[in-house]
């Protein structure tokens, strides 16, 4: 599978229109709580893109089959290349920024281009959905999606599906040595030692 390809240039903050986001107040919706789906209450304007299984993206070049992860900031899709006949991981950003959390720290999984998409499904398990419903029974369209599709149960999938090697992702808080930012946004906690050297803790008062 190729390495993850960020579609967040024209996705991820819909609907966008000005005269949308100031004139129309998105539905509420039924609570419910789940680890392997984000939150529903985050498909407003400027947050999650609705995404629905078999949806075609970037001009219908990526064919949507499986849900991979999801993050405060973005979701991960495991897609069909049309046009180069591989997978595809395309992650669909909400924000121009993100932050280093454990969840950046990936498994690498092995080539699995040779394999037919019924092979994929066999290997990953059926996506699981759940339709999202709002309080006052109106669509959740255009901000939410009909229904949202777990994530991988990655505990479940056969270990030789994984390479012994781990990918790190997302360096929106990088930056040069000779001209560090005069903020932090990464969490401390999470923070290398020669970051939190550029941005020492404040002393508790």
């Amino acid at each position: 599978m190729e390495t993850t390809e960020d579609y967040s240039e024209n996705v991820g903050r819909s609907p966008s229109s000005n005269s949308l986001e100031h004139s129309w107040v998105p539905p509420s919706y039924k609570i419910r709580f789940s680890d392997d789906m984000e939150d529903t209450e985050d498909y407003i304007v400027g947050g999650f893109h609705p995404v629905h299984l078999g949806d075609l993206l970037y001009h219908g070049q990526y064919g949507v089959m499986h849900k991979l992860g999801h993050g405060g900031l973005a979701t991960v899709w495991l897609c069909r290349d049309l046009q180069m006949s591989n997978y595809v991981a395309v992650k669909i950003m909400i924000a121009d920024e993100s932050h280093f959390r454990p969840a950046n720290i990936l498994l690498q999984v092995t080539n699995i281009d040779h394999l037919s998409e019924d092979e994929v499904m066999e290997e990953l398990g059926e996506p699981l959905l759940e339709y999202v419903e709002t309080t006052s029974g109106e669509d959740p369209a255009p901000t939410a999606p009909e229904y949202q599709v777990a994530t991988v149960a990655w505990h479940k999938v056969n270990r030789q599906l994984f390479k012994d090697q781990i990918a790190i992702v997302d360096f929106g808080e990088s930056f040069e040595t000779s001209g560090p930012p005069k903020g932090l946004a990464t969490p401390s906690a999470y923070c290398a030692p020669e970051l939190l050297m550029y941005f020492p803790r404040r002393p508790i008062a």
